[in-house]
């Protein structure tokens, strides 16, 4: 609310009441599947980019990807993957004699952006609670103060987003509640690249040394 008192011959004050419910949180502007959103920095520890000849690649295990951080293994999940933004466009119908021509050059884009995204991929690096992941973006924008808006009624149930904010533009852009993603990445992945990461340190650290007693019992092999 807006309380405006003027007094002639001296001047205007203006008193604007903001609810305690307003936030302004720090965002990181990402953009994937060719739409903004916001993550909150406080969830971000890192930016990487990752490259498949580089320190920072990412490799598969089982069929989940893992970044390689620092001869680390995080589980990594992809942004348009997750909120399924491959196929959101129906395709549109065209002529016979034109279809040929045209997968030709979607062949041609496909390949333009296949050769694109393994030269180079950013990787949002996330920890929420003591679960760290990465998201994987198409580009990384900027920093930015935002007021977050809260979820329609109708979208609460949608819960890989905790609000909204627009943008200094105008436009709307969705806020990716990290906790979400978390849930989505799920325990299995992060169990499986911490008991590879726990496996690498084991073979690069010298072990304890502890005094054991060799016996053989029912058979040759020693145990």
């Amino acid at each position: 609310s807006i309380d405006l008192h003027s007094v002639e011959g001296q001047g205007t004050s203006v008193k604007i009441k903001i609810p305690l419910t307003l936030a302004i949180i720090p965002a990181l502007i990402i953009e994937a599947g060719g739409e903004r959103f916001a993550i909150p920095q406080l969830a971000v520890t890192e930016l990487v980019r990752a490259h498949p000849a580089g320190p920072n690649s990412i490799e598969k295990i089982k069929d989940a990807e893992v970044l390689r951080l620092r001869e680390a293994l995080l589980p990594v999940i992809r942004l348009t993957n997750l909120l399924k933004m491959a196929g959101r466009k129906a395709p549109e119908q065209v002529p016979e004699e034109d279809e040929q021509g045209q997968e030709q050059e979607q062949s041609q884009e496909q390949g333009k952006n296949h050769s694109r995204s393994a030269e180079s991929t950013f990787v949002v690096v996330t920890r929420v609670g003591s679960q760290e992941f990465g998201i994987i973006v198409d580009e990384v924008f900027h920093t930015e103060e935002i007021v977050v808006k809260p979820m329609s009624g109708m979208l609460k149930g949608v819960g890989i987003f905790s609000g909204n904010t627009i943008m200094g533009d105008g436009s709307v852009i969705l806020i990716v509640d990290p906790n979400g993603v978390a849930q989505a990445v799920g325990p299995s992945g992060s169990e499986d690249a911490a008991s590879k990461n726990e496996e690498q340190k084991d073979e690069g650290q010298e072990r304890e040394v502890n005094s054991l007693l060799l016996f053989e019992a029912g058979s040759n092999d020693p145990k």
